[in-house]
C-alpha cells in the first residue's frame, strides 16, 4: 500500500492531486531532461549517477541530440559533475523546471512526487523502503520505470551495503535511453562493483614521468607518486616543490630530499616486498613523517616481515580474490572502471596493469581492457568489471 493511502485511510481525506505553487527559475536550456540525486534517506543515495550521466553523454552525442542534462541535489545527494550544470532547488523551484523537463531521473524523493503530479516520464530508483510504497502515485504508468533490488529495504535503520548499490547504472541509462527514443548502445553488463568503486575518487596518482599541479580537494590528502613504477628523485623534488605529494615507494628515498620537503608529505607509502629496508621505515619514523605499509605477498611471506615494522604500524594486504580468479580466469571481453586514475606523460590509465601495456583512456568512466584477470584480482574493491557483450 502506498504511504498516500494508508494516510488517506488513517484520516478519512480524499486523494486528490496537489496544486504547487511555482517559482521562477531561471533557465538557459529548453531541451533537457534532470536527475535528481538529493535525498532524505542516507540509505537512498545513488552511488552510480556519475556513471549513469557518462552512458547517457556518449548516446546523446553519439545521436546528435542536443538534449542537456541538468542535476538538482542537496547536500546529502551531492552534485553529480557528469551533468552540464547542476543546482540545488527548492521544491517550487524544482516544480517549475520539471514543466519542459523530457525525462526525470531520480531516488525516493519529493520531486519523484511532484513530477508524477505532471505526468511526466520517470525513472525511479528505490533502496531505503519498497517502490510500492512510495512510487509517485499521480501520472501515467507507462511513463513510469521503476528500478528496485529484491532485497529487503533497511526503512529508516542504518543500511552499511545500501540495497539500492545492487541497481546497475547501465540498466538505467538503458531505460533512459528507451524512454528518450534514443538508440542504446553500451554493450557491457555489471558482473561486480567493489565497494570503494561508489566512493567519488579514490585518489590521483601519478607516474614520475611528469609534474602536474596538486591537487585542490585537502581531503583526497595530496597526489600519489608512484616511485614504485619510475623511481626518479629529480621529479618527486619538483612535484613536492608544488604542493601536497604522497610517495609510493618499495625502495629508499634520499632522507634530505623528504626532509626538505617534509611540509608537503601528508605521509609516505611503503610497499613491502621481499627485498625491503626495513631500516628505511625506521628512518622516516624517528624525521616524523606518517607511514602507511602495504603488501602484495601472500600471507605467510608477509607474516615473517611483520615483526620488522611491528614498531610503525599494520601492513594491509592486498591479496587476490581467488574466488573471483577461479569464477572469471576463461571469462572473455572483461573490462573494468577504477574509481582511481593514474597520469603517466600526459595520458590517464585505469590500473598499473593498463599502464604497463600502454592502454590509456579518455575518462575515467571509460572500460579498460582485462588481459589477466589476476592483474585486477588484489584490488576488486575499487574497482567496476564488466562483461562486454557478443
Amino acid at each position: 500500500m502506498h504511504v498516500l493511502e494508508k494516510y488517506s485511510l488513517s484520516t478519512g481525506l480524499k486523494i486528490n492531486p496537489p496544486k504547487v505553487i511555482d517559482e521562477y527559475t531561471p533557465n538557459i536550456f529548453n531541451n533537457y531532461i534532470i536527475i535528481d540525486s538529493s535525498v532524505d534517506n542516507p540509505n537512498d543515495v545513488y552511488p552510480f549517477f556519475e556513471d549513469v550521466a557518462a552512458i547517457l553523454r556518449d548516446h546523446l552525442v553519439s545521436n546528435e541530440s542536443d538534449i542537456k542534462m541538468l542535476n538538482n541535489y542537496n547536500e546529502q545527494g551531492k552534485e553529480v559533475s557528469n551533468s552540464d550544470i547542476s543546482f540545488s532547488l527548492s521544491g517550487k523551484q524544482i516544480n517549475y523546471m520539471l514543466k519542459n523537463c523530457k525525462l526525470l531521473i531520480t531516488g525516493d524523493n519529493l520531486t519523484l512526487q511532484l513530477a508524477g503530479v505532471q505526468d511526466k516520464r520517470i525513472i525511479s530508483l528505490f533502496g531505503s523502503r519498497y517502490a510500492q510504497n512510495g512510487k509517485a502515485f499521480f501520472g501515467s504508468e507507462k511513463n513510469q520505470v521503476i528500478f528496485e533490488p529484491k532485497s529487503t529495504p533497511s526503512f529508516d535503520k542504518p543500511d552499511n551495503s545500501k540495497r539500492i548499490k545492487l541497481i546497475h547504472p547501465e540498466k538505467v541509462a538503458k531505460a533512459a535511453c528507451e524512454l528518450l527514443d534514443i538508440k542504446y548502445d553500451y554493450p557491457y553488463e555489471t558482473i561486480h562493483v567493489g565497494e570503494a568503486y561508489s566512493q567519488e575518487s579514490g585518489g590521483l596518482e601519478c607516474v614520475p614521468n611528469q609534474i602536474v599541479p596538486a591537487p585542490q580537494d585537502e581531503t583526497q590528502g595530496g597526489l600519489i607518486y608512484r616511485m614504485d613504477l619510475l623511481f626518479n628523485e629529480n621529479a618527486l623534488a619538483r612535484q613536492l616543490s608544488t604542493g601536497a605529494c604522497i610517495p609510493y615507494t618499495n625502495k629508499r628515498i634520499d632522507l634530505e630530499l623528504l626532509a626538505t620537503y617534509k611540509r608537503n608529505i601528508p605521509y609516505l607509502v611503503y610497499r613491502v616486498e621481499e627485498d625491503d629496508d626495513p631500516t628505511f621505515v625506521s628512518d622516516l619514523f624517528k624525521m616524523g613523517i606518517r607511514i602507511s605499509l602495504l603488501s602484495y605477498l601472500n600471507k605467510e611471506d608477509a607474516r615473517k616481515k611483520k615483526l620488522d615494522y611491528m614498531e610503525y604500524g599494520l601492513i594491509n594486504l592486498f591479496n587476490p580474490d581467488e574466488n573471483f580468479i577461479k569464477k572469471h580466469k576463461n571469462t572473455k571481453n572483461l573490462y573494468y572502471k577504477s574509481v582511481r586514475g593514474l597520469l603517466s606523460d600526459g595520458k590517464i590509465y585505469a590500473h598499473e596493469a593498463a599502464w604497463k601495456s600502454d592502454y590509456s583512456i579518455n575518462h575515467r568512466f571509460e572500460p579498460t581492457p582485462v588481459k589477466d584477470v589476476e592483474d585486477i584480482a588484489s584490488e576488486l574493491d575499487h574497482l567496476h568489471v564488466l562483461k562486454k557483450l557478443d
